[in-house]
């Protein structure tokens, strides 16, 4: 799945959920932050549910971590910074307090707002979610990536690895978005054949 099931009431012993959930990535990046000692956190997020989702769920991780957001704005996805962005970053003023931007981002429009916020006179540490990287080894386009903090996967960043290479014989035209999809789906089945091998299985077709 795509996401994780909201679960309020009891469920069976052997009720699993694997997902690429990138609400789960959020409360990882607020854990990160945490353990590297920042206190506040300027929040940058496209509009719509899926990146208001992700901000929310951020805000809730961070804020029990006792941790302040100092302000959040939002950006279009696909265009460029809100007015109400760049307003934030530039009036940004220096405290003594450990400060970093959490923005939610994919790697298309991560490559048009990294630099956008670099030019800012904040100059403040980056992090962001996985998706912020689309994995393909392309050195000019990932160049503006650098320095920018997000967390990842072996599969994601070893392009040589005998996987990666299978998977790029099988399919030589998949796009930047599925790349972390396909490696999902060859987990997903990895777990399923392990969980079958320990588990009987009575399925639609009695297997």
């Amino acid at each position: 799945a795509l996401n994780r099931a909201d679960v309020t009431t009891p469920v069976p012993s052997n009720f699993y959920q694997f997902s690429l959930d990138p609400q789960a990535d959020a409360r990882m990046v607020a854990e990160r932050l945490q353990s590297e000692g920042y206190q506040q956190v300027y929040v940058i997020a496209p509009e719509g549910d899926w990146g208001q989702s992700i901000a929310a769920s951020f805000g809730k991780a961070w804020v029990a971590m006792k941790g302040t957001i100092t302000n959040s704005a939002t950006y279009q996805s696909g265009k460029n910074f809100t007015s109400d962005a760049q307003l934030l970053l530039a009036n940004h003023d220096q405290i003594n307090e450990k400060v970093a931007i959490f923005l939610v981002a994919n790697a298309t429009d991560a490559r048009v707002l990294v630099p956008i916020i670099r030019n800012q006179p904040t100059q403040l540490p980056i992090y962001a979610l996985p998706v912020v990287y689309s994995g393909l080894p392309n050195s000019a386009a990932n160049a503006v990536l650098n320095g920018v903090n997000f967390p990842s996967t072996a599969w994601q960043l070893d392009s040589q690895s005998a996987a990666r290479q299978s998977f790029a014989n099988l399919y030589p035209d998949a796009g930047e978005d599925e790349l972390r999809l396909y490696g999902f789906g060859m987990d997903a089945y990895a777990l399923s054949r392990y969980y079958l091998d320990k588990h009987s299985f009575d399925g639609l077709n009695n297997t």
